[in-house]
């Protein structure tokens, strides 16, 4: 959810991700900003605010940098085995 007019995003937990421990969101947060660091192509983790993970009233959520989508890509949609 992009949280307008902060250039920043809520990832918040639906489904099998507000069932998942802090410690895998912690750990996809530290990869992202890993990665970020080596210039990667990968959405970064909020920088002015605290990405957490944050929990709330049974509601889980990571905070992350709102990227402009690009217009008229492609999208490509995962393939399920």
């Amino acid at each position: 959810m992009h949280l307008a007019p902060a250039p920043v995003v809520a990832k918040v937990g639906t489904s099998h991700f507000r069932d998942a421990k802090l410690e895998s969101l912690a750990r996809e947060l530290a990869v992202a900003t890993h990665l970020a660091k080596r210039e990667s192509p990968t959405i970064r983790p909020a920088l002015d605010v605290d990405p957490g993970p944050h929990v709330r009233e049974d509601v889980t959520l990571t905070l992350w940098r709102y990227v402009e989508p690009l217009r008229g890509a492609p999208i490509r949609r995962p393939r399920h085995t």
